[in-house]
């Protein structure tokens, strides 16, 4: 938790042993947890407002796009079931670990 900047009040109930997030680490408060961009496979930000960032990404997947989401453990991959074949070049893994994927 050291790297993330919490606010005020999430530093309160973090920090407070009678509060239930007393040393919760994943704390998704709307000030100072984790937003959601729309950024390219370049890294160009398209869209930082979180809704409309979250209903771009749905429309660019229904067209095909893969999408993904960036957490701390990694990534989640999101796309079409048809789009899966092309997640390899995404991801650059080998077809044989995609292919079973799609049965």
């Amino acid at each position: 938790m050291s790297p993330f900047t919490m606010c005020r009040q999430c530093a309160s109930k973090y920090a407070d042993a009678m509060d239930r997030r007393y040393h919760a680490q994943p704390i998704a408060c709307p000030d100072c947890g984790p937003q959601i961009t729309l950024v390219t496979r370049d890294g160009d930000v398209q869209v930082t407002e979180q809704t409309k960032a979250i209903t771009q990404c749905a429309q660019m997947i229904k067209q095909g796009s893969v999408g993904a989401v960036k957490g701390v453990g990694g990534f989640i991959w999101f796309a079409m079931r048809l789009t899966l074949v092309r997640l390899p070049d995404y991801v650059h893994l080998s077809e044989e670990i995609v292919n079973p994927w799609l049965l």
